[in-house]
Formats: structure tokens, sequence, C-alpha cells
């Protein structure tokens, strides 16, 4: 949050590099997301080639830099809830084994959206029992910016064997052609598991894609959509505008 840029800044005006805190701040979470230390080759989760380039052994100061200001005021930032933790349970078996007697078993909810670092808790606290029950839809999988890794459901029978899997493939909610719309879309998609999404619903009116120019266009249009369908006898109580 606040603290962690405030303290970012300190550690890049240190470096004389302050203009570009913002860039140090967003690798060292990309970092910590996947279990990264300051003393390890970051090289391999920043995709460069070349672990003894000047910017990379900025990075490493950087971070070195920032981890002691958090500790100075024995704070965490947000990543750290999940890496400490990762971290305690690695190190001190007894922990780890009382908490797996306390959560015996876990469910996980929109499994896609999981970063390598959730992952690697996850296969901590499942432990040898496996009483893992994961639900998602890896064609709803949009949070890679925030470090989410489509693998992971990808690759679960693989990582899980004798995994049961439930394919939940008829939709309740939509019409047929909301339905058709969203299948072709999805379809194009190269890394997913098969599926065929149906639903016994009507048919309904066909799919309209429009875009505006601004915010007051669309407002304008949907205000004209909405006296459209009143002088068409609809009532104001079946009119619904969802927004995403």
């Amino acid at each position: 949050g606040c603290e962690a840029r405030r303290l970012i800044r300190e550690a890049a005006r240190e470096l004389k590099v302050e203009s570009s805190w913002e860039q140090l701040l967003s690798d060292i979470d990309r970092l910590k997301n996947h279990g990264m230390q300051p003393q390890d080759d970051l090289s391999c989760v920043l995709n460069r080639n070349d672990p003894e380039s000047p910017s990379l052994k900025l990075l490493h100061r950087a971070y070195h830099l920032y981890e002691q200001k958090l500790a100075r005021y024995d704070a965490l930032d947000f990543t750290d809830l999940l890496l400490k933790a990762i971290r305690m349970l690695e190190q001190h078996p007894e922990v780890l084994a009382r908490v797996r007697q306390r959560y015996l078993y876990i469910l996980v909810d929109e499994y896609q959206d999981t970063c390598p670092l959730q992952e690697r808790l996850l296969r901590l606290l499942s432990g040898p029992a496996l009483n893992l029950c994961v639900v998602g839809d890896d064609d709803q999988a949009i949070y890679a910016f925030r470090h989410a890794d489509v693998a992971a459901i990808l690759t679960f029978e693989a990582r899980y064997p004798g995994a049961r899997v439930v394919r939940m493939e008829q939709n309740y909610r939509s019409t047929g052609a909301i339905i058709e719309v969203a299948r072709r879309v999805i379809e194009a998609n190269q890394h997913r598991q098969s599926k065929s999404i149906h639903t016994l619903n009507d048919q309904g009116a066909p799919v309209e894609v429009v875009g505006f120019p601004s915010e007051e266009e669309e407002a304008a249009w949907i205000c004209g959509k909405i006296r459209e369908m009143k002088a068409q006898g609809v009532p104001y109580g079946e009119i619904a505008i969802l927004c995403r």
C-alpha cells in the first residue's frame, strides 16, 4: 500500500534513481510473488538474460534496501503476508503439522487466479492427505498482471494425480444467444481445457455490441434503450444495467 510505496521511494532516492521507483516496486512485487529473495538469481523471473546487467544489479540493491527498511519498521508488505507464512511453515515442521491438523479440508474458489506463491502455500497446507478441492475456469483467467498463473489450473491433474474432475458446463443464467457469443470468444483462447458450455434457456434476443467515444454518449444510448423498451410495454422493474 502507501507505506510500501513510501519505502521504495526512499530506497530509490538513496540509490539516486528516484524516477524509477514505480518500476522497482513492480519488479520487487513480481519477485516476491515468485518466492524470490534479494540474494537469489532474479533474472530467471524477470526474463532478463544477463544476471550481471546494471539494471539487475540495481534491482538487487533496491530489493535489499527495501527489505532492510521494512525490517527497521517491523513491517510487512501485502505479499509478505503470504511469503513469510510460507517460510515459517517450511522452516518449522512442527508448526506446519499443527496447521495441517487444524485445517483438514481446503476449498479454493477462483483457482485460475492463483499465483505461484499461493500455489506453494496450498501445497504445504494440503500435505500428504491432499484433501483439496479447487473451483475455477481457465477461460476466466484475466489477472496475469497481478501475477496470476493460469498454468495452475491447466496442470492441476498432472500435479495432483487421482484428482476427480467435475465439469460444470450447463449455464443456468444466460440466454442461448449470450452463450453462443461467449463460446465463440473463448474458443480463440490458446491455452485452455476443452469444454462444452450449453443452456436449456430460450435463445433470447441477439447480442448487440456497441462502442462509444465517451461515457456521456454511452449513458445517453442506455437511456434511449430504456425509453424504447418502456414504450414497448416493458416495466422498469424488469430492466437492469449490469456493469463489470
